[in-house]
């Protein structure tokens, strides 16, 4: 997975676990590896100039610790992720631009009110690309949506898993028939990893499945039949969507927010 979704997923389960009572580890920021090249990670709201059209940046929290607490202080009960998929998807579709940075739709934090919810959404932005400590990227998580109702997206665990199923079995069999056959290994390996229902497993196999990047990756592939390359987009772009739903059965099944 790229390295801003795997962010996601730490900062929810971790944050879930802060906000459910557990103590965070004080070395989950800036200590855990999905931090590993972020040289910063803050938390921001925007503000429009009474007299012009510019909108403001105010800073809320300067880190992902500060900003669980601020949020377990405002009454927040639990996060959830949320995608979607980009508008405008005529000149490179979401799975095709998944490697690159802030490319491939959009990944949403969702925080959980009683009786509302509020939508962090980030960018991420290269602010020392000879940075010696490869700490090339700073990231920002913005407010964007305030006091909204609550989406809180859940899933069938079982219904994902067979759906997450079929797609890595069918891309298999693309690859394997259209003389790939290290990535047919690829997609037959994560689809063994769903032998079990837990959530760990089946986040495990949508990681492993994960194949969407530059050059070199499942994305750099053409075919010289259009229809062969329309069945590799089609079933391409299905994996891309299984395997984001994935994610989201698993990290917005617990805790619940009753």
């Amino acid at each position: 997975m790229t390295g801003a979704l795997a962010q996601l997923i730490g900062l929810v389960s971790y944050g879930n676990d802060f906000l459910n009572g557990e103590i965070i580890s004080p070395n989950f920021y800036p200590k855990n590896l999905v931090f590993q090249f972020c040289s910063s990670v803050k938390y921001v709201t925007f503000k429009k100039s009474v007299f012009t059209s510019k909108v403001n940046e105010i800073a809320v929290a300067n880190d992902p610790i500060e900003w669980l607490e601020l949020i377990k202080n405002e009454g927040s009960k639990k996060l959830a992720l949320y995608f979607q998929n980009s508008e405008d998807q005529s000149e490179i579709l979401d799975h095709q631009a998944a490697g690159f940075a802030n490319g491939g739709g959009s990944w949403i934090i969702e925080v959980v009110y009683k009786n509302h919810s509020d939508f962090w959404l980030n960018n991420w932005a290269v602010t020392d690309a000879e940075a010696k400590d490869n700490k090339i990227w700073s990231v920002k998580y913005g407010l964007t949506s305030q006091q909204q109702p609550l989406i809180n997206l859940q899933y069938q665990l079982f219904e994902v898993r067979d759906e997450l199923n079929n797609i890595l079995a069918a891309i298999a069999d693309f690859a394997f028939k259209n003389n790939f056959p290290s990535w047919g290994q690829v997609f037959e390996k994560a689809n063994r990893n769903l032998e079990s229902l837990t959530p760990k497993q089946i986040l495990f196999s949508a990681g492993s499945a994960w194949v969407f990047g530059g050059m070199g990756s499942w994305n750099d592939i053409g075919f010289e039949k259009e229809e062969t390359n329309k069945l590799y987009d089609e079933l391409s772009a299905k994996l891309y969507d299984c395997i984001n739903k994935s994610v989201i059965a698993v990290l917005n099944t617990e805790p619940s927010i009753a």
